[in-house]
């Protein structure tokens, strides 16, 4: 799945605006040329415009760096919720997030990079709403766990997963770069993150 097709909703996808393509052209720079390597001159070359466009609707890189990476998490927000949502059982909606999260941080690792470690803002807001994702989904369950910690493990291990697979293999005998593993990893890790060690 490429960029484009993740943030573009099916409603939109053959109408997005400047705007929207701007964001989704500075999202998959991003993602392939991680923060430092997204130029305007390369996001306005994606979205098929010129680099004028992109000032015009930004004013500045980092005006437009930072609407794409809240764009990115409201997105993702959004999903995740909507899946959660959909589930009865709260281990079944915890394993659904925390696969989600796995595959979007070993998919994306530079987006994943940008939100949770290079954005203090949206560091925050991650960490608030998966606080809150856990204490939802642990109450759903009806199982102990620490909000908390359990969030510090999710973030961490996406992270993990996202920015060293090579060093996660190493120290798990886990690939991340296989999809069934990534499945198996989630899960074993959301009945885990609502068991007596967090409670």
């Amino acid at each position: 799945m490429d960029i484009a097709e993740l943030f573009a909703r099916p409603d939109e996808a053959a109408t997005m605006t400047p705007e929207r393509r701007i964001l989704v052209a500075t999202l998959d720079c991003i993602a392939e040329l991680r923060l430092e390597g997204a130029t305007v001159r390369a996001i306005a070359a994606k979205a098929g415009l010129n680099a004028a466009a992109v000032n015009y609707y930004y004013r500045s890189k980092d005006r437009l760096v930072e609407a794409a990476l809240r764009f990115a998490w409201t997105h993702v927000s959004e999903d995740i919720d909507r899946i959660v949502a959909s589930t009865k059982d709260g281990r079944e909606g915890l394993e659904t997030a925390v696969r989600f999260l796995i595959e979007g941080a070993y998919k994306y690792p530079a987006i994943i990079r940008a939100i949770l470690i290079e954005d203090p803002a949206l560091r925050r807001e991650a960490g608030a709403f998966f606080k809150g994702l856990f204490e939802r989904l642990s109450a759903k369950a009806g199982a102990p766990g620490d909000p908390g910690l359990g969030t510090a493990v999710l973030l961490a291990l996406a992270t993990f997963i996202g920015l060293a697979p090579e060093a996660f293999t190493a120290l798990t005998g886990r690939n991340p770069g296989d999809a069934e593993t990534r499945d198996r990893l989630a899960a074993d890790i959301a009945p885990w993150l609502f068991s007596s060690p967090l409670a």
